[in-house]
């Protein structure tokens, strides 16, 4: 199955780095990171074909680790090592997105926004979604059920867009952002503690 879509470990639950396993160096990490979300975004729709699913994800994955040499395990713990540090992963991701946008003409049919989405932090989304009552269905969820939320989300804000506008921000970012910060486990898990994080203070809990 997708590493990225069906990540089963949150960064606390990883034990150390196996001494056989070398990490992905940080630039070459932003290119499989990218075109990870390419391939995630291309399989999406062969989900419908079950019986070739998983083999087509399996040879796209194949493909990638190919040509970065380096191998799934590596990807999978490079992730949760650099995600230990939100403001690097973060920064990763925006590297990442400024490369996808840079091969936008080559990539053919995936289409990355025409303007800047570096604006868009994870507690910047978050603060978004905080003025929901996404908020309250995200802080009960699983990510198995972010793809709901996903829809949930954007259909509100479809009808509330001042919630967004009013913040200089507009939906197409808003969307892209939500999508990778909840595009698996580790990133759903943190997407929600930061929103817990925030209901705790705005209640008085500490």
């Amino acid at each position: 199955m997708g590493v990225l879509s069906c990540q089963e470990e949150t960064t606390a639950e990883v034990s150390s780095v196996p001494e056989d396993v070398e990490l992905i160096d940080e630039p070459t990490f932003v290119k499989v990171f990218a075109e990870a979300q390419v391939i995630e975004s291309h399989i999406s729709v062969l989900r419908i074909y079950q019986p070739y699913f998983k083999d087509s994800v399996n040879h796209y994955y194949k493909a990638l680790f190919e040509k970065y040499e380096t191998t799934g395990e590596a990807f999978y713990y490079s992730m949760q090592e650099y995600a230990k540090n939100p403001g690097l992963m973060d920064s990763l991701i925006t590297q990442a997105i400024v490369y996808l946008k840079e091969k936008e003409v080559a990539l053919g049919d995936v289409k990355i926004p025409n303007h800047s989405l570096n604006s868009l932090s994870r507690q910047q989304i978050g603060d978004i979604v905080f003025e929901t009552p996404i908020k309250n269905l995200m802080l009960d969820a699983d990510p198995v059920l972010a793809e709901l939320l996903r829809d949930s989300l954007f259909h509100y804000l479809d009808s509330f867009p001042e919630i967004v506008t009013d913040k200089g921000y507009d939906m197409e970012s808003v969307r892209f952002t939500f999508v990778l910060n909840t595009n698996n486990k580790m990133m759903f898990n943190q997407l929600k503690t930061y929103l817990k994080n925030k209901d705790d203070k705005a209640q008085g809990v500490d």
